[in-house]
């Protein structure tokens, strides 16, 4: 696990070589370990047509998101683990810690409005969040 650091309090993110199966989706991406297998597979000449798969993969999604405002530090969310990822966010962010425990939160309309500020992208098999916006 590698703590991703700003100005905001850190979220821990998985941080991984993406070849050992990206393709099983995980939960959260960094756009940083994206660059570097798209790196590291570029600079393998003798890649095998799995990994060149992967690469255009890699590739195709870097040029849809590229030009966003925040790549390069970017994290993708898979879609479905989207919800869970925003009530960590509003928890290590204090947001919760102001709310009194009487007070119900609908989560899935949170995490819906919570959208605004990202575009939702197809890589692999899943989809994923990635924020499109400054904040």
């Amino acid at each position: 696990m590698v703590t991703q650091r700003g100005a905001r309090p850190s979220i821990e993110v998985e941080s991984r070589p993406i070849k050992e199966g990206y393709m099983n989706t995980p939960k959260r991406i960094s756009s940083q370990d994206l660059c570097i297998r798209e790196a590291m597979l570029s600079d393998d000449e003798a890649r095998s047509a799995d990994e060149e798969a992967e690469l255009s993969e890699i590739r195709a999604l870097i040029a849809r998101c590229e030009n966003l405002p925040r790549w390069r530090d970017a994290i993708l969310v898979r879609e479905d683990c989207w919800q869970d990822y925003v009530k960590e966010h509003l928890g290590v962010a204090g947001v919760l810690d102001t709310i009194p425990d009487y007070v119900v939160i609908d989560w899935e309309q949170t995490a819906q409005k919570a959208t605004r500020n990202f575009s939702l992208v197809n890589f692999g098999s899943a989809w994923y969040w990635v924020l499109s916006r400054k904040e």
